[in-house]
């Protein structure tokens, strides 16, 4: 039990009546943090703030994945290797909508 009585004495030696007002500590806290319900709403703000960020990177996001992957498709067909022109020896193919496979053979 000597902590406690190291506890008692330390207490009664330092003590001084009047020496701290309640009333006062409490004030002087206030005003050095912000009302709860203002760093609440601060909070808020900024969560939503950074939702709406994340929805328009996303958005964004998945809109290029999806024009890139449309741009991509390609149908096959026989007939769109065909000679158009011929000058002296050098012969001009169009390979329209062809892909590159077909074209290397």
């Amino acid at each position: 039990m000597r902590t406690d009585d190291d506890e008692l004495t330390f207490v009664t030696k330092h003590y001084q009546e009047g020496r701290l007002d309640e009333k006062k500590a409490w004030r002087r806290l206030r005003q050095q943090f912000p009302h709860p319900r203002k760093r609440l709403a601060t909070m808020a703000a900024a969560s939503l703030i950074a939702c709406a960020v994340v929805a328009g990177l996303l958005t964004g996001y998945v809109h290029s994945r999806r024009t890139a992957t449309q741009d991509t498709t390609v149908t096959k067909t026989t007939d769109s290797i065909a000679p158009t022109e011929q000058t002296d020896s050098t012969k001009v193919f169009r390979y329209e909508n062809t892909p590159i496979t077909e074209v290397l053979r």
